[in-house]
């Protein structure tokens, strides 16, 4: 297997936080326990994005969502720690 030095690192993103995309990212979030407080996927063009690509609501969720390169990005959550829900991005 090809080494992956050439790729960004896998990083765990702060919510509501703003990040711009250098590349295409992949964006993953999961419940992991404790007070589930809505999480939504925003995207767009400006800073700050305003395009929803979906809401986590409930506990046990997950979802998935790809980032176009040069994109903003933002999970929105009531509260910092994500309310029970933990993500991760991967520059592709």
């Amino acid at each position: 297997m090809g080494s992956p030095s050439n790729h960004q690192p896998r990083f765990v993103p702060q919510f509501n936080q703003v990040y711009q995309a250098i590349g295409c990212t992949f964006v993953s979030v999961r419940y992991e326990g404790g007070g589930a407080d809505p999480v939504a996927m925003l995207v767009g063009d400006q800073n700050p994005p305003n395009l929803s690509l979906g809401l986590l609501e409930y506990e046990h969720g997950n979802a998935s969502w790809v980032v176009r390169p040069g994109e903003f990005w933002v999970l929105r959550c009531k509260r910092d720690d994500g309310g029970g829900f933990r993500a991760v991005a991967t520059p592709m």
